[in-house]
């Protein structure tokens, strides 16, 4: 090799060095593939979406609408309450509170990520507080527990839902308006930080622009979840995934036995063939005719039973496989468990196919602790930051343990310290917040 191509080689190899340590610094700083947000980057895209929201959610029908409405509903059964967290004993709060037993509020440590929570010397429960009047002003005639099952329904169909609070002249919320998700769009700063300046509501006819702070957005977050197409168009953004997202190939399995089915009940279970001709060959205008005859005859809806005399040497073909054939009935219930299982929903609660006590009370038990509470604490987290902090920064929102079996074992450990003399009845109640008693001081002696 000469030495100009040496020195042409040695040039290359600097240049190809230079670029991979420019994008390994880029990749090290600012977290993200330098072509984030560019149409190349689909290309390498760990989990492009490559269909829109609005045609996800014209699946909300049969199981995946009996599963997310089991979740929803559940949701909207456990009530909402509002506490205040105490750091001395002089500290004072302005609004009405009840006081609550030792068990409870250790509880709530128990299920609290803010070390503000968990280190609190006392957690009262809110009774009267505007923060009530705020959630319960929805707009249009919806209420609280509307605005809670319809954030159900779409965080488990699409993944995402978008809260927006309007607010008075002081900045302070007044009310809460639900976007609708399918036409909502995350909108993100043009530099490399991609930090997300704004959201858009756009369903074709009518846009409107809102500030980011002026938006919850709840997500079932996902992997790779960058973009979504709507309207044709691509948008770049940070979105979640839903239950039925996730599961469309099964979905849309079922939905074609459902069509099918009903196609050919509608026509009284004729299925679908061809005519065979044995004793030669036909011309065109012949097989014209002769199709037109057997259409005539045997075709279309409620032609069930017909009979067709001819007196030719015809031979019927069938193209449809029978149903029997095709096994619908186990394929309906393996595709129905999947999506059961996609909205995190036991099949005792659905279907009494499997409703003996013993798995039902263990289904139901997994149910609300891996399904229910998970859903509780991604509203409260997103509502707590976004909303009631603007009110105070002692203040939160939880709902009500929905996991028995927390709630019995706090029971039972209060029952087997006062049988061992650990406590007194009196402590006991001074927990509870009840008042004492006048043999309720007497330590009881194993």
């Amino acid at each position: 090799m000469s030495n100009e191509n040496k020195r042409r080689v040695a040039a290359k190899d600097k240049l190809r060095v230079a670029a991979a340590k420019n994008v390994v610094e880029n990749i090290e700083v600012k977290s993200i593939p330098p072509n984030f947000g560019k149409v190349e980057s689909l290309l390498i895209a760990p989990r492009p979406i490559a269909n829109d929201a609005p045609s996800v959610l014209r699946l909300f029908t049969g199981w995946p609408a009996i599963c997310i409405n089991k979740v929803a509903d559940t949701m909207i059964s456990l009530p909402l309450k509002m506490y205040v967290v105490k750091q001395n004993t002089e500290q004072k709060c302005v609004w009405n509170t009840k006081k609550l037993s030792r068990a409870t509020q250790d509880n709530i440590r128990s299920r609290a990520k803010s070390l503000k929570i968990k280190s609190a010397l006392d957690i009262e429960e809110i009774t009267e507080h505007s923060m009530f009047d705020v959630l319960n002003e929805v707009q249009d005639d919806m209420c609280w527990t509307d605005l809670v099952k319809m954030t159900v329904q779409y965080l488990l169909m699409i993944g995402n839902a978008y809260w927006y609070i309007n607010r008075n002249s002081r900045g302070l919320p007044t009310g809460i308006r639900c976007l609708p998700a399918e036409y909502t769009m995350v909108l993100l700063s043009k530099g490399n930080e991609m930090n997300i300046t704004s959201y858009q509501v756009y369903n074709g006819i009518r846009q409107e622009e809102l500030r980011a702070e002026d938006v919850i957005h709840f997500k079932k977050v996902a992997p790779g979840l960058f973009w979504r197409i709507s309207s044709g168009e691509l948008k770049t953004g940070l979105y979640g995934m839903g239950a039925i997202e996730s599961i469309l190939n099964p979905v849309m399995l079922l939905n074609a036995i459902d069509d099918f089915e009903r196609a050919l009940m509608e026509n009284m279970c004729v299925p679908s063939g061809f005519i065979k001709y044995n004793d030669g060959t036909l011309t065109p205008e012949a097989m014209k005719i002769a199709e037109a005859q057997w259409n005539k005859a045997v075709g279309g809806l409620k032609r069930a039973g017909r009979i067709k005399v001819m007196d030719q040497n015809w031979e019927y073909k069938p193209m449809s496989i029978p149903p029997k054939d095709m096994s619908y009935g186990e394929a309906r219930k393996w595709l129905r468990e999947v999506v059961a299982n996609a909205c995190g929903v036991p099949m005792s609660l659905i279907t009494p196919d499997e409703s003996n006590k013993a798995s039902s009370t263990v289904a139901i038990a997994n149910y609300m602790k891996f399904t229910v509470l998970p859903m509780c604490e991604m509203l409260t987290d997103k509502i707590n930051k976004m909303l009631v902090k603007k009110f105070d920064d002692n203040i939160f929102v939880a709902f009500d343990n929905p996991v028995r079996e927390d709630n019995e074992f706090l029971l039972e450990q209060d029952k087997t310290q006062i049988t061992l003399g650990m406590i007194t009845v009196n402590e006991w109640r001074m927990r509870q917040g009840l008042e004492p008693v006048p043999w309720g001081d007497d330590r009881y002696e194993p």
